[in-house]
């Protein structure tokens, strides 16, 4: 569980899909995020891998790519055939933000 709280997914249920306009047409570019990167984009993966599994469903997140963060990203790369570098890459949050994302495996 993150220690650096700042917000509860439950406080932006679906804050993420302002970004989502080209969702599954691969019009959205995203930037890379990495580790040390912080702000709303951060917050916005998060939430979004929390929502799919990979953050644990009701825990807090912050908007700081941490080494959890990097872990998660990582899963999720490898659940969906990704190359898996624990960077938020374009080619990663495209995916991560359609309707094609893979859920954490049990």
């Amino acid at each position: 569980m993150e220690l650096d709280i700042l917000e509860t997914a439950s406080d932006h249920e679906f804050l993420w899909q302002g970004a989502l306009s080209g969702e599954d047409t691969n019009e959205n570019t995203y930037i890379t995020l990495q580790n040390g990167d912080t702000g709303k984009d951060v917050l916005n993966l998060k939430l979004r891998l929390q929502e799919l599994g990979y953050f644990l469903a009701g825990a807090t997140v912050s908007d700081s790519y941490n080494a959890t963060c990097v872990e998660r990203v990582k899963q999720f790369q490898k659940a969906n055939g990704l190359p898996v570098t624990g960077i938020a890459d374009n080619e990663t949050q495209q995916v991560l933000f359609s309707s094609n994302a893979v859920k954490k495996p049990n």
